[in-house]
């Protein structure tokens, strides 16, 4: 790696960067940098890759490491720590008449649903409310669920690249800090409405569980 850098710098600033891709990428950066440094080669950026996930790219950033592009490639295509979602159908409506399963620990909120994404007074996120479809908008609220087909037919423009990073950004921008650390882990807020919570208890009435 450092035969590689010093080997680079026969270009100079003409090149954009160099890549270190395996090894202990926190020393190898350290030593590229110096090599980069001392042959006037400031301006060239270091790029690492290797099985990089959030947790090392943190762990060099609070080294303050000399890297400044992380290339992530397996940890952002994979769900490597939780590889499956379990998905069952729940029968929540039929013919229009509200639906409930009871069974222990698998209880379901019955009816046709919407979410609600609540903001506070500063634009950030507060919390997320479960509701019966036809029921108000809450204030300072958007609408999540969106249909997207109907009958086998496409019924919504589907965004660009550009514009689902600009949505990206954008709602990072409005989550607080305490939901981005890596540590304690907080889970985000979501409340069930009390229409649906009175439709549910009526139902779980009707059907007690033995």
């Amino acid at each position: 790696t450092e035969i590689g850098a010093e080997k680079s710098c026969k270009f100079g600033n003409n090149i954009k960067g160099v890549r270190i891709d395996s090894g202990d990428l926190i020393e190898h950066a350290k030593k590229v940098r110096k090599i980069l440094d001392k042959n006037g080669c400031e301006k060239v950026l270091i790029v690492a890759s290797s099985d990089l996930n959030e947790y090392k790219i943190k762990e060099i950033i609070d080294k303050k490491v000399p890297i400044d592009i992380f290339g992530v490639g397996t940890e952002l295509a994979t769900s490597r720590d939780d590889p499956t979602i379990s998905g069952v159908y729940k029968l929540i409506e039929y013919n229009e008449i509200p639906k409930i399963k009871v069974s222990e620990k698998k209880l379901t909120y019955p009816g046709k649903k919407q979410v609600y994404r609540v903001y506070n007074k500063g634009g950030q996120f507060k919390e997320d409310i479960l509701s019966l479809e036809n029921e108000p908008i809450p204030p300072n609220s958007e609408v999540l669920l969106i249909p997207i087909m109907k009958n086998g037919e496409l019924i919504t423009n589907l965004p660009n690249l550009d514009e689902i990073q600009d949505f990206y950004l954008e709602n990072i921008k409005n989550l607080p800090d305490f939901y981005k650390k890596l540590e304690k882990i907080q889970v985000p807020r979501v409340e069930v409405s009390e229409k649906l919570q009175q439709l549910t208890d009526s139902l779980k009435f009707n059907y007690p569980t033995k």
